[in-house]
């Protein structure tokens, strides 16, 4: 009788991992010219990924490729177990791991763990990271805060931005052990390594240099082009001459790398090295209007947030077109408008709506300090920003057909 309520329960989801496991079986590595930079432990990019690759997997692009499918079905099957938890209608866990189950298949995803980049493994940590919360709001036991302290810690090693994001969820975090009067002593700590890494993840990018190449993008395309923006850093100190024109519009690489080999740049790059990031920063923050709104008007973002995919090329099967049927569905302002809905009908703000709230967060941090952090190969960037959109989303339309239709509330301790 166990065996089957057991195979009765996750059926479909034992389905959903035998198929996504016939794509599985290609190991072949997608490789282009930022995966190099990867595979090397010179700071180039941030510690825990060039250790991994480098050190730990020995710069072996196949078992990189295995590496990241496990993590990434690893991650997978605890959010849909984390989320699972969150409700106690049968009918809803069972769209959880149909939907999700999906979801986790669309190429804007799964696509990437057989690219050898960051893509693959931000997506398992933020994955992971969400079904730490998830398991936290469903028990209430803090052990899950400790987990997450470990995965900001790791995931603010693979990615520069993500130390930015995980310090947005970590403040709201706070918000919530205020407003349930639990678990400050480590909610606070949380913020403060959160804070502690966010400031080291700043001081390596100076160290190593990593801002140089990506700020000459920012520069080269939305800076030096308009007037006012490259006045203002005149002013600051940036060097400028008139030859800097041949570049308007393109990226560092362009032209042969020609800003790299023309001695009239060197002045530009050196400042850049040297003050850039600082500046940069400074500008953003003085800018806000500029800041918030010009993503919005940017043609290329709604290529990055409704597109096809990025990099990873889509294999000719009927199955892998599956996803692409269903999402993207959502976008944020209809999640936006189910989370009110959600508050309104509830009266408060529950477990759910603060969960939400918690992805959304992470997801415009993660958008804007990507869309400002580097002008260039904005789809592939924000590549994470409608996958998380849809998620929301998901556990949106999920919460209202469990208390509303299935009339099943969320369990609320």
């Amino acid at each position: 009788m166990r065996a089957v309520t057991w195979i009765e329960k996750y059926s479909i989801f034992i389905l959903i991992i035998f198929l996504s496991f016939r794509q599985s079986l290609n190991l072949e590595p997608i490789v282009y010219a930022d995966s190099w930079g990867y595979l090397k432990c010179d700071g180039s990019r941030p510690w825990f990924i060039q250790f991994l690759f480098n050190i730990i997997l020995q710069n072996n692009l196949k078992a990189i490729v295995i590496f990241q499918k496990i993590v990434f079905v690893f991650s997978a099957i605890f959010l849909i177990q984390a989320l699972n938890q969150l409700f106690q209608n049968k009918k809803t866990k069972l769209i959880i791991q149909v939907v999700i189950g999906i979801y986790f298949l669309w190429w804007n995803i799964f696509g990437w763990t057989n690219v050898v980049l960051s893509e693959s493994l931000t997506f398992s940590v933020t994955f992971f990271s969400i079904g730490l919360i998830s398991s936290y709001f469903n028990s209430n036991n803090p052990i899950w805060l400790i987990f997450l302290a470990i995965s900001i810690i790791i995931g603010s090693g693979i990615r520069d931005n993500l130390s930015l994001c995980f310090a947005a969820i970590s403040i709201l975090l706070i918000v919530l052990s205020i407003l349930k009067k639990k678990h400050l002593l480590i909610s606070i700590p949380l913020f403060g390594l959160s804070l502690f890494i966010l400031i080291q993840n700043n001081l390596s990018i100076e160290k190593h240099k990593r801002h140089t190449t990506v700020l000459i993008n920012s520069f080269q395309k939305r800076i030096l082009p308009n007037n006012e923006f490259k006045n203002y850093f005149i002013k600051r100190g940036m060097p400028f001459n008139e030859n800097y024109s041949v570049m308007y519009g393109l990226d560092s690489w362009d032209k042969d790398g020609y800003i790299y080999k023309n001695s009239n740049f060197k002045p530009f790059i050196e400042w850049v090295k040297k003050n850039g990031m600082g500046e940069y920063t400074q500008f953003l923050i003085t800018h806000p209007i500029y800041t918030l709104t010009s993503p919005l008007t940017d043609r290329i973002i709604f290529q990055a947030i409704y597109g096809p995919t990025a990099y990873p090329g889509i294999p000719k099967s009927k199955f892998n077109m599956l996803p692409f049927l269903i999402y993207p569905f959502f976008n944020f302002k209809i999640v936006i408008a189910l989370l009110a809905f959600i508050i309104y009908k509830s009266k408060t703000l529950n477990s759910i709506s603060y969960l939400i709230l918690l992805i959304l967060s992470f997801t415009l941090a993660y958008f804007y300090t990507s869309y400002h952090g580097d002008a260039a190969e904005i789809p592939r960037h924000l590549i994470m920003y409608s996958p998380l959109i849809q998620l929301s989303g998901i556990i949106a339309i999920c919460y209202l057909l469990d208390t509303f239709f299935f009339s099943k509330r969320v369990v609320e301790k």
